[in-house]
């Protein structure tokens, strides 16, 4: 599985993305293919793939809502590409029916995008959802990572590209180490376009200049390690201040850095706000990214921020790497969201942890964590602890549902394990890397802070052959209760024989 910085498992990321798709009268009908999307089985899968050079995936689930509104634009996609002559296909999978396929491709959720290449996984797509954004996005991806320009063809083409920020390499020729790490760079970011002048009467040393469509003045960039270009433009090749929606989410993510975001309403009021917003961020580039967003489209990403979607406008932040939220309760002037927001880079500020009520009754087999109890709970150095964490929409966590609370009764007179589930969607649990849905793992009691992934079969048999191999504080108990029960079976057959 992808981590949830660069996954759509994100539930935050898919919050932003999905809440817009979600809202049309698509998701209320049943899922159907567009005319030019092949439908793909398990018997066609392979040789689909590896027949065509590019083929952008999405693997859906039919009760999916956000696949059911996916498939309209995903559809209307491939018919301009149809259109166009372009060789590039679209085609979808119903992880329902063949699911080998998307547990060998290690599909998280739903929807997931896949872009093939010559039969392996080439990229996850991770931009917007609608036509125009599928189709850019594959003709960066399917094509040259930059465009190759004459000298007197750049001015033309920073004028067609003026709503982006636009990056231009000038080399002598291909082999330098900075031509290379250019390369390296156009290949990875998906916010950008570049071009790239190769010999062409070029002289002096090699360079590479971002042109940023918010400013005027160009910057040079002087890194010469692909990484640290990266650093340098994603870290200036965007407004201080920007909006963060389902097409713009995934570049904010790909910083690595918080994100402090204004939910405000698009009214006469919303510049006022933005420009406090604006103030507060100047010292603190490079430090923690401000955006803001439309508080009547995300309210309910507010709401998962920890802050009030009925107070507008406010202000949350967000860490992705860490899981972590800070809603903002003071004063939305410059100086007091500035040193907020200083507090959240510096870590002065505690996250909010959002808890759902501790249940009052938690007799069953299976036991419930909230983010309040987590740490009694999961993190109880007496005992091993095997937790899921799910989401209540996920197909693959209702699956599991009959097998994990069989567990969790096969093993229910072992004291010394806890089997434990926590709705992810409703609790925040800091510091652990939640990477799909389901993801399981195994706090053993000697070693809380490195809990082990199950990644097994989804099975009574795989669980129990996991929990008797890593256990610690129940191992004893398990490899006894395992061997009765294996002499009981023994014994009953050889009853029976008789």
């Amino acid at each position: 599985m992808s981590t949830i910085k660069s996954s759509l498992l994100s539930l935050i990321l898919a919050l932003f993305v999905a809440i817009a798709l979600a809202s049309g009268d698509a998701a209320n009908d049943d899922y159907k293919s567009g005319e030019h999307v092949t439908s793909l089985t398990q018997d066609t899968f392979d040789d689909f793939v590896k027949e065509n050079e590019f083929v952008l995936i999405e693997f859906y689930a039919p009760w999916c809502p956000h696949c059911k509104a996916l498939a309209v634009p995903f559809g209307e996609a491939a018919a301009t590409l149809n259109a166009e002559g372009s060789p590039i296909k679209l085609a979808d999978l119903d992880c329902e029916k063949n699911n080998e396929i998307c547990t060998r491709f290690q599909v998280p959720g739903f929807p997931t995008l896949k872009l093939f290449k010559n039969g392996e996984p080439f990229k996850d797509y991770e931009e917007g959802r609608q036509a125009e954004d599928i189709v850019n996005y594959l003709k960066r991806k399917t094509g040259p990572p930059a465009v190759a320009l004459a000298r007197d063809a750049v001015e033309k083409f920073l004028k067609e590209h003026s709503s982006i920020s636009t990056i231009v390499g000038y080399f002598q020729n291909k082999e330098s180490e900075l031509y290379q790490a250019f390369q390296k760079t156009a290949e990875s970011l998906d916010d950008f376009v570049f071009g790239e002048v190769v010999g062409d009467g070029h002289e002096g040393d090699d360079k590479i200049v971002l042109h940023r469509y918010f400013h005027e003045e160009p910057l040079s960039i002087t890194e010469r390690v692909s990484e640290k270009i990266v650093q340098f433009i994603t870290g200036h090749g965007f407004p201080l201040v920007d909006e963060i929606n389902g097409k713009t989410f995934k570049r904010f993510v790909d910083s690595g850095l918080p994100i402090a975001v204004l939910f405000v309403k698009y009214d006469e009021d919303k510049q006022k706000n933005i420009d406090q917003l604006q103030k507060a961020a100047e010292n603190l580039r490079g430090k923690i990214q401000f955006a803001y967003s439309d508080a009547d489209e995300y309210g309910a990403q507010l709401e998962m921020m920890g802050g009030d979607s009925k107070k507008i406008p406010s202000i949350a932040a967000m860490n992705i790497e860490k899981r972590t939220n800070y809603p903002y309760n003071g004063e939305l002037n410059a100086d007091d969201i500035e040193k907020w927001a200083a507090g959240i880079a510096d870590g002065s500020v505690k996250p909010f942890l959002k808890s759902a009520p501790i249940p009052e009754d938690n007799s069953e087999p299976v036991k419930v964590i909230v983010g309040k109890t987590f740490e009694t709970i999961a993190l109880d150095e007496n005992k091993d602890v095997l937790v899921e964490f799910y989401a209540p929409w996920c197909g693959h966590c209702k699956k599991l549902v009959p097998i994990y609370e069989k567990l969790a009764t096969y093993f229910g007179t072992v004291d010394e394990l806890v089997v434990a589930k926590v709705d992810a969607t409703e609790n925040d649990v800091p510091d652990v890397n939640i990477e799909g849905f389901p993801t399981i793992l195994f706090f053993p009691s000697n070693d809380k802070k490195n809990p082990i992934p199950y990644e097994g079969e989804r099975t009574v048999a795989g669980f129990k052959r996991f929990l008797s191999k890593n256990a610690v504080a129940s191992k004893d108990k398990i490899i006894s209760l395992l061997k009765e029960r294996k002499a009981e079976k023994q014994d009953k057959e050889q009853k029976d024989e008789l």
